[in-house]
């Protein structure tokens, strides 16, 4: 009786890991897209970065070239 018991329960043990199995390879299965879209992504942060710093420079440097003309001016 008690092996019958044990068989049943190995039974549903391997029918409830199956979905679970399933559910991994899918998982596993989409992991290369996710991947590549999580790369793709950062690099557009890095890029948007670069852009905005960038931008943040030449703002920078203008200021910079207009503040030492007005120290030309007066001096000169």
């Amino acid at each position: 009786m008690e092996d019958i018991v044990v068989g049943l329960l190995m039974m549903m043990l391997l029918l409830w890991l199956i979905p679970l199995y399933l559910w991994k390879r899918r998982v596993d299965s989409r992991s290369p897209y996710l991947h590549e879209e999580e790369t793709q992504a950062s690099e557009s942060a890095r890029e948007s970065r670069r852009t905005k710093q960038d931008h943040y420079d030449e703002i920078r440097r203008k200021k910079d070239e207009e503040h030492e003309a007005r120290e030309r001016m007066l001096v000169g």
